[in-house]
C-alpha cells in the first residue's frame, strides 16, 4: 500500500490484527518507478500501486508493526505544527486589518484574533 501519512492507519490495524503482512511504500517511489504518466485519481493510483507491487514483489520487505508511542508522538507534533501555523495566520490577518482599516482598539475582530492566538499559544506550550 502507499504510505499516506496516516490515512492508511485503519487498514494497518486490520492487517496487524489478523497477522497479515503488508508493505508501505512512499508514493514518490511508486511514481518514480513508473516513469512519467498522466492522470491522477483513486482508480489510476490503485492500478499503479498494483503494477509496482507486481514488478517489485520479490524485493519488497514487509513493514514492521506500528509502534504506539511513535504514533502518539507524531500526532502530538502534527497537532502542535497545526496550531503554530494557525497562529501565524491570525497574526498576519491582524497586521493586514490594522494596515488596511481604521480600527478602534476595542475592535471585535482584532479581539477575536487575539483570543484565538492566546488559546493556541497555551495549547502549543502544553504540546512542547
Amino acid at each position: 500500500m502507499e504510505y499516506t501519512g496516516g490515512y492508511e492507519y485503519k487498514l494497518l490495524q486490520f492487517c496487524e490484527s489478523l497477522n497479515i503482512q503488508y508493505s508501505r511504500i512512499p508514493g514518490l517511489a511508486i511514481k518514480n518507478s513508473l516513469g512519467i504518466s498522466r492522470g491522477k485519481n483513486d482508480k489510476v493510483d490503485a492500478k499503479r500501486i498494483a503494477q509496482y507491487a507486481d514488478e517489485k514483489h520479490k524485493s519488497i520487505e514487509p513493514s514492521k508493526p506500528l509502534n504506539k508511542a511513535i504514533i502518539t508522538l507524531k500526532e502530538l507534533l502534527s497537532t502542535r505544527k497545526r496550531f503554530v501555523r494557525e497562529n501565524a495566520g491570525y497574526k498576519a490577518s491582524m497586521k493586514e486589518r490594522l494596515a488596511m482599516y481604521e480600527v478602534a482598539k476595542n475592535d471585535f475582530i482584532l479581539k477575536a484574533y487575539a483570543q484565538k492566538i492566546k488559546m493556541n499559544t497555551a495549547t502549543i506550550k502544553k504540546l512542547k
